[in-house]
């Protein structure tokens, strides 16, 4: 029926649905008057929820052993995608976790009782629809096992004598059915699994039952199907001695083992026998027959050195034979160690054997190999230090800076050590120490005084010193540093170009910086003075003549020194006799020739400084039988001449190259020619650079000749020919 609204609906009685997850197709038809409309669709149909439990999956395997029920316990299952589900479990309820169609739930640990059962657990699910489902299952616990060992009835009696021994021994207990036993007996362990019936046997052979008086520890382990443990252990009696025959080893000391010291005294040995007997005691190989008293007690007394030097176990043999002929005997060894092997000390110390500054600075580490556990000693100088080695063997002993002397000397060093059983060995060493450059100088004076001048730099200078032999040496000098050239005794030299000597009045300072052959460093500082400026060159003030020569001439007062030498036509230089007077009005000084200075000679006035600085003026007189000025006079070859002064000489003609101007003025390659309208100057190739100088008032023009910067400074009066 269709309602007011226009909605509609159909009711189907349960009967007429069927259960199960499904879809169904639907159809529906409304008639209105001649019209109707049909409408087609698919219906989902669910009526039941599903869920399983997977008990195979508890513990891994389906059963919970202690170790699981101690920790949490985890049940899964399968359930329809989209449900919720729960499980229970003694009771308790647990939520259960759903991923997709699987569902996990986790018990926390001790939430199941311990023991062997079947545990069940019944899990419920809720689907997405609102249906439900229910399911049970079991699954194991089990989380005891048990295990014995039966050590009371090891070869019936418990006690394994000698004859039982070289037979082999068994030993058994109980367990659970199929359980794996892991057995140990005197650290030798065998792994059997229990029979159907619970008992289970181990068997060790004779090689491995230790022989002698003693008892031996059997712990048995036992792991059952579950993977739950059980442990028991017991202790069996060993007696391999037969007639009591006993040895008592003295022969180490307190600690068993004979030593250098110990093996140098008698070796004592005894122990006991069968009553009546007689006893050969054999020790390394040397046998000797033993004094055996009434109630039974023997003794061997076996010389000193009996045993060989070295580190090894010695054997020791007691055969016993008793009133009837029975024998016996027993076997033991004693541990030997008369030496320290190895012992080393590790060289070259420092990788040369030699202690520099920067290695003593950061102290000096002494090392080496010995015998495990042994305590070594190392004496370094007069500081001694100890340390005991461990399982490696090696040793290491640090010395501080301070404990090491500054110098150069051979240090003894004296390793000692003593091992575990006593043995000392010694080493004895050297090392040399050299912590200093034990030499450096500079020579001096530099250039004989300590003062270089114009002459001397325009030279270059060495510098020269000594040094520790086979050192290398760097010089630094105004900003340049170059290495000397050593030779084998230690002589250091190193030369400066004169371009390499600031010009100047000042004072150098020179650093040395020594590396002797072993690394050490050291530095020291020398000066001296350097003055490369010259006085200016004597500026003739005035003359007087005297016929054909000159009786007196003047100059501008100086603060140095004056000179005039007279140079002859042929070369020769000799004094100028004369005598000086003051002239404070004019400024100058009066040189009065003591006799006149003829023509065909010419006069050197030169200036020299403190510093032993010379620029002299080359006073021209006239030359006899021509005007042309000799400039390559051998006589001038002496001077630095840096001014010719052509105003006495009428007419002269001076002609000038570039090589003569560099014989004149060697260091400087200038020179100022004074004169007047009379004198000519022949100057090919120079080139007038336009530039003009004034000296006393007059007017100077400038020229460039040759290729090294030669500068001719002239009269502005004289005429000049290029």
């Amino acid at each position: 029926m269709i309602g007011a609204d226009g909605t509609w609906t159909v009711q189907f009685d349960s009967t007429e649905i069927e259960t199960g997850t499904y879809e169904t197709p639907v159809s529906v038809t409304i008639t209105l008057g001649d019209d109707s409309l049909t409408i087609t669709d698919t219906l989902v149909v669910d009526t039941e929820a599903t869920v399983t439990f997977n008990a195979a999956a508890t513990g891994g395997d389906g059963t919970v052993n202690a170790a699981e029920e101690a920790g949490t316990v985890t049940l899964t299952g399968t359930v329809e995608a989209g449900s919720t589900a729960s499980v229970v479990v003694n009771g308790v309820t647990y939520a259960a976790v759903v991923t997709g169609t699987t569902w996990t739930a986790t018990l926390p640990a001790n939430a199941l009782a311990g023991g062997e059962y079947n545990q069940s657990a019944t899990v419920t699910a809720v689907d997405q629809y609102g249906n439900s489902a229910t399911t049970s299952g079991t699954f194991r616990v089990d989380t005891v096992t048990s295990v014995t060992v039966n050590t009371a009835t090891v070869e019936t009696d418990g006690v394994i004598n000698f004859v039982e021994r070289s037979d082999g021994v068994t030993i058994t207990g109980t367990a659970q059915a199929g359980a794996s036993v892991s057995v140990t007996m005197a650290g030798v362990t065998r792994v059997v699994t229990a029979g159907a019936n619970g008992t289970w046997s181990a068997n060790y052979a004779a090689g491995e039952v230790p022989s002698g008086e003693t008892t031996a520890m059997v712990t048995a382990v036992a792991t059952d199907q579950a993977g739950n443990k059980a442990t028991a252990s017991g202790t069996v009696a060993i007696d391999t001695f037969v007639n009591l025959l006993t040895l008592n080893d003295g022969t180490g000391g307190a600690d068993s083992v004979v030593n250098k010291v110990e093996s140098g005294q008698a070796i004592t040995l005894s122990g006991s026998v069968e009553q009546g007997s007689t006893v050969v005691v054999t020790l390394a190989g040397v046998s000797m027959s033993a004094t055996v008293a009434a109630n039974g007690t023997w003794s061997a007394t076996f010389p000193p050195n009996t045993l060989p030097a070295g580190t090894y176990e010695a054997a020791i043999t007691v055969s016993a034979t008793d009133a009837a002929g029975n024998t016996d005997s027993l076997s033991e060894t004693v541990q030997v160690d008369t030496q320290v092997v190895p012992f080393t000390l590790t060289k070259p110390i420092e990788g040369d054997n030699i202690i520099n500054k920067i290695e003593a600075s950061d102290g000096v580490v002494l090392s080496g190999t010995v015998e495990p556990y042994s305590t070594v000693t190392v004496k370094l100088g007069s500081v001694t230090r100890s340390v005991s080695t461990g399982a490696s063997g090696t040793y290491s002993i640090n010395f501080a800076a301070s404990e090491i002397p500054s110098g150069e000397y051979v240090s003894g060093i004296t390793a000692t050590a003593t091992d575990r059983a006593g043995n000392v060995s010694v080493i004895n060493d050297t090392v040399r120490v050299d912590t200093i450059v034990n030499r450096l100088t500079m020579s001096g004076p530099v250039e004989g005084n300590d003062m270089v001048n114009r002459i001397e730099a325009s030279d270059g200078i060495t510098l020269t010193g000594t040094v520790e032999r086979g050192s290398s040496v760097r010089v630094s000098f105004e900003g340049v540093t170059r290495a000397a050239v050593v030779d084998a005794q230690g002589n250091w030299s190193v030369t400066y170009a004169a371009s390499e000597i600031p010009a100047g009045d000042y004072t150098a300072t020179v650093t040395i910086a020594a590396t002797d052959s072993v690394g050490n460093t050291r530095s020291i500082t020398d000066s001296f003075e350097v003055d490369t400026i010259p006085p200016e060159a004597p500026l003739i003030e005035s003359y007087t003549r005297a016929g054909a020569g000159v009786r007196g001439l003047s100059t501008t007062i100086t603060e140095d020194t004056l000179d005039i030498q007279q140079v002859s036509a042929n070369g020769t230089v000799s004094a100028a006799p004369h005598t000086v007077t003051v002239n404070p009005g004019f400024n100058e000084l009066d040189f009065q020739f003591s006799a006149p200075i003829p023509n065909g000679s010419h006069l050197v006035i030169s200036n020299s400084d403190d510093a032993g600085n010379t620029t002299s003026t080359l006073f021209v007189l006239e030359e006899t039988g021509t005007n042309t000025v000799n400039v390559n006079n051998v006589g001038l070859d002496g001077f630095d001449i840096e001014a010719i002064d052509l105003q006495f000489a009428e007419d002269s003609v001076l002609t000038l190259t570039a090589a003569d101007l560099e014989s004149l003025s060697a260091v400087s390659n200038t020179l100022t020619i004074h004169g007047g309208i009379d004198d000519k100057v022949n100057i090919l190739g120079a080139m007038d650079t336009g530039q003009t100088a004034e000296i006393g008032g007059r007017t100077y023009n400038i020229y460039s000749l040759g290729d090294n910067g030669g500068s001719l400074i002239i009269d502005e009066t004289i005429t000049v020919m290029t």
